[in-house]
């Protein structure tokens, strides 16, 4: 076989094909001006990157809605790509790496999700184990306001957290005291317990935690003092279970029907005061899938329609409810919860108020999953004009475009209304009413019962 002496990337659609890596940067995504498209919902327009590096190329996830993946693992930060890597888009389409001078050439790729035998699928409400081959030890990601985040990845049973020297864990702040915490290794992952010597606590989602707390993939705990600007944020991370933590296969089994809704006696139970109790439901008939909306007070929206009553679904549609969404497979379903990855992409925002004055003029800027984003200018500059039309809520004038999560907001602005919100400039309450009592108001009017 003659080897050869180019990147490339090995794919099939019908018959293989190969795609040259010849650019110093090579931009993959559904968008039909990227270099590398990818029919397909299940692809972001600009869904990953690589980027020429030395002697070889460097692959990046763009914050993608469905993620990009490695050898199974997910993508996040950059990546060396090595001859025979196997890249995943999201969960349906695969690109092999083929690097030159190489003996082996590998085949193949641009597929389906195959079907997983019944022992490897994930029933309703069961998690796959993570195979501690694959899954690598957890981390723990230090981040001191204003300084550079550090990692720590977590090896030992027994692990001490503080700003003493001697720590397993020192962080350099005044916020932490010599001896803060203490991490335990139990079955597999660890808990975290506050030592008796801390001074400030450590907050759980605004909560002191006053118990040990076994810590899951994704858990962001703060410690913060009543100075502005004055936090140190931890974060937990599980390599192994990022991309199951974001991606769960639902199959049907033997069932011919399954119900989703916010309550627990549902096939899959969505726990989201956007989803109402028995919301909506996928059945299978024969070898075709249709979902009906069960009157849900938000609605059930596929390929970010409203649907009334029930629609036939194609592989690959896309059926939203709340904040989470279905992507249909073959005899499948894979769900995604967008509620902690919410992406906007602001692209040529223009606002013309008269045919001689455009306020916004062609802004294009990308907010990522978790960035605190401050809009500051003077008075009457734009500032209330600018964040309703990145909230949909007064739309720029076309063909000006606003992405959450790859979704238009201006043509499917119904279907991710309830994850978009701001903070007015001026609070909008009754002065007439104590704090508590306007919570309390609020809550019984917009909280499901």
């Amino acid at each position: 076989m003659i080897e050869s002496s180019t990147y490339k990337f090995i794919l099939s659609d019908g018959s293989p094909k190969e795609f040259e890596l010849t650019r110093q940067e090579v931009i993959i995504g559904r968008d039909p001006s990227v270099d590398l498209t990818i029919s397909s919902p299940a692809v972001s327009r600009r869904h990953a990157r690589v980027t020429r590096e030395g002697d070889g190329y460097v692959l990046e996830d763009l914050g993608s809605s469905n993620g990009t993946f490695v050898n199974e693992q997910k993508l996040s930060g950059r990546r060396l790509l090595r001859h025979g890597d196997q890249i995943r888009l999201g969960h349906v389409f695969t690109l092999i790496y083929d690097a030159p001078a190489l003996e082996n050439s590998l085949k193949t790729v641009m597929r389906s999700s195959p079907v997983m035998s019944a022992s490897a699928q994930t029933m309703i409400g069961v998690e796959p184990p993570v195979s501690p081959i694959e899954a690598g030890p957890p981390q723990l990601v230090v981040t001191i306001a204003g300084e550079t985040p550090r990692t720590h990845t977590l090896t030992g049973q027994s692990l001490s957290m503080g700003r003493m020297e001697d720590s397993d864990i020192v962080i350099h702040s005044q916020l932490v005291s010599r001896q803060h915490a203490r991490l335990e290794k139990v079955n597999g992952g660890y808990q975290l317990m506050v030592l008796p010597e801390a001074k400030n606590p450590i907050l759980f989602e605004g909560r002191e935690l006053d118990a040990p707390r076994m810590l899951r993939h994704g858990d962001i705990l703060r410690i913060g003092s009543l100075d502005p600007g004055m936090m140190v944020t931890i974060t937990y991370n599980v390599p192994g279970e990022v991309s199951q933590g974001l991606e769960q296969d639902i199959v049907f089994g033997e069932k011919t029907l399954l119900q989703i809704g916010r309550e627990p006696g549902n096939d899959v139970v969505l726990p989201s005061p956007s989803v109402s109790r028995f919301h909506a439901q996928v059945e299978r008939v024969g070898q075709r899938y249709r979902v009906e909306d069960l009157r849900s007070a938000n609605g059930t929206f596929v390929n970010g329609e409203r649907i009334d009553g029930s629609v036939w679904l194609k592989p690959e549609d896309t059926i939203r409810i709340g904040q989470f969404r279905f992507v249909m497979g073959r005899n499948q379903l894979a769900k995604y919860d967008d509620s902690n990855g919410l992406r906007v992409d602001v692209i040529g925002l223009n606002k013309w108020v008269r045919k001689d004055l455009n306020i916004l003029q062609n802004i294009s800027v990308s907010f990522k999953p978790r960035e605190f984003i401050v809009v500051v200018g003077q008075s009457g500059g734009g500032k209330s004009t600018f964040v309703d039309a990145v909230a949909g809520y007064r739309p720029a004038t076309p063909p000006s475009r606003v992405l959450v999560n790859d979704i238009d907001i201006y043509s499917h602005f119904d279907a991710i209304r309830n994850d978009i919100g701001f903070v007015p400039q001026k609070d909008i309450i009754h002065m007439e009413l104590t704090i508590y009592q306007a919570l309390d108001y609020a809550a019984q009017l917009r909280m499901p019962a």
